[in-house]
Parts: structure tokens; C-alpha cells; sequence
């Protein structure tokens, strides 16, 4: 049995956590591993509950966890960007008819469902043992979405969402560039200005763009990438390596969508 196996996958609203089961689930260890923030107990708690319940006082806020012995190991945190949702959810597929028409037209309005990914980590002791891949699935088949959108310049996490969600019919792409392998698929015209203009970004090329957070200004390692997919980093690193302000990271869209949308 794999580790992704033994694991446990929960589904959780934020409204449904009392603030002692941010520690009493692990949760708070988790981030304080994962993304190696050096705050006090206090200073982590208050960050990781306005990373949850500041979102959802505007957006619907879904937590997947996945779990050893009742601790979190891993975790991804989506915000529903789906069509009837306010805010975003709407704009987004406002978005969507005006600038890709045909894909808007080819997903029925019963399942005008789109996600966005807000937050992935593994714990340090379980990365590289399919716990995001196994976290995305779960994700995937909870929601049912129709696409999956985030920002990265993770390897990594290009990588997990492209083998996570390979074989549950989605394709992937970072930027315009297919990581799923198949040169045949093209990502579909006006996906990138969609999801750019929900955030009022304006698209350069292959719609790289500065985010001020806490993804780090590090440019990424590709040394674990294949070859065909190191060249869609390219211009994140030339951006990265641009900046003049350390809080700035290079990041692209990275959208997932089902193949049947992909003509």
C-alpha cells in the first residue's frame, strides 16, 4: 500500500472548524513546515485563519486535507469560481463568453463549475510521495469542476497537476504550453485573458505576471523537469531574474480544463 493510500482525504468548509482544530488537525504545523513561515504560535494561527476565513467572507472557501494519524500532511485550498457564485465566479464566466466564446458554448450551464487554487503545501517529510497528486484528484472528483485555474512557478506543482489529473480526463497547460504530453491539443483562444482579467492583470507574453506574496522571489530548479516542459519556464525566470522588488514572483496561469473542451 502507497502512502497516497494510506492517507486519509477530508473536505472541509472553514465554517466548520473551531479554532482548536486548526492545531488539533495539525493544521497550523502544516504551514509552519510547509512554507517555512517563522511566526510565533500566535502570529501562525492568526495567519492561517485570515488565509481561510478572509477569503470566505467574500468567496466560497473549500480545504482538502490529507491525513496521517489525524495529522494534516498536505492540504489545498480552492475558492469556487463557478457561475452563479458572486464576485469572481460570475466574472470569471463572464469573462470566459466574451473572450473564448467556444469553450464557454461547449460546457452546459448545468456544469459551469471552475475552481480556483489558492493554496497547495506537503509537509517537508512527505513531498515527493504523491501527496499534492493525490490531494488534486480528490479535489477534482469532490467538485466536479469543469476547469481548474491557479497561478504558480512551482516545477512541482505544474508537475502534480498534470499527472494528478492526466487520467481524470483534464489537460493542463502553463501559460499556452501543453504539459499533458499530447502536441495535438492547443489551449483554447481567450483562456489566458479570462483568467487574467478576473484579477485585472493585463496579459504579456504567454501571460506571466509579477504577484507580491509568499511564493518567494527564488527562481524555480527545473532539474526535475522533463526537457519538453523546461521551456515554458523561460520567460517566469526572465521575469524573476527582472525584478527589482524581492516580494515580486514571476508566476503564469495554470489552467486545467476537461479534454472534451479542448477542440
Amino acid at each position: 500500500m502507497g502512502l497516497t493510500d494510506s492517507a486519509e482525504y477530508l473536505h472541509i468548509k472553514p465554517a466548520q472548524l473551531d479554532p482548536k482544530d486548526y492545531d488539533k488537525l495539525g493544521i497550523i504545523d502544516l504551514h509552519k513546515q510547509g512554507y517555512a513561515l517563522g511566526l510565533t504560535p500566535d502570529e501562525l494561527f492568526a495567519d492561517v485563519t485570515d488565509a481561510y476565513d478572509g477569503h470566505d467572507k467574500e468567496e466560497r472557501i473549500d480545504i482538502f486535507l490529507a491525513t496521517i494519524n489525524g495529522k494534516a500532511i498536505g492540504s489545498i485550498t480552492t475558492v469556487n469560481w463557478s457561475e452563479g457564485e458572486p464576485i469572481r465566479g460570475d466574472n470569471y464566466w463572464s469573462l470566459l463568453k466574451k473572450h473564448a466564446p467556444q469553450t464557454h458554448e461547449l460546457v452546459h450551464p448545468d456544469n459551469r463549475r471552475a475552481v480556483e487554487v489558492i493554496g497547495r503545501v506537503t509537509h517537508p517529510d512527505f513531498r515527493r510521495k504523491g501527496i499534492s497528486a493525490g490531494l488534486l484528484q480528490f479535489m477534482a472528483q469532490e467538485m466536479q469542476p469543469a476547469l481548474i485555474t491557479g497561478q504558480t512557478k512551482s516545477p512541482e506543482a505544474v508537475l502534480a497537476r498534470t499527472s494528478a489529473l492526466d487520467g481524470l480526463g483534464f489537460a493542463t497547460f502553463y501559460g499556452s504550453f501543453n504539459t499533458s504530453g499530447d502536441t495535438g491539443l492547443k489551449i483554447p483562444s481567450g483562456l489566458i485573458e479570462s483568467y487574467l482579467g478576473v484579477r485585472n492583470i493585463p496579459v504579456e507574453e504567454d501571460g506571466v505576471y509579477y504577484y507580491e506574496g509568499r511564493l518567494g522571489s527564488g527562481v524555480p530548479d527545473l532539474s526535475q523537469l522533463p526537457d519538453n516542459i523546461k521551456s515554458s519556464f523561460g520567460n517566469v525566470i526572465a521575469k524573476q531574474q527582472a525584478a527589482t522588488n524581492k516580494s515580486l514572483t514571476a508566476v503564469k496561469p495554470l489552467i486545467s480544463l476537461r479534454r472534451d473542451l479542448v477542440k
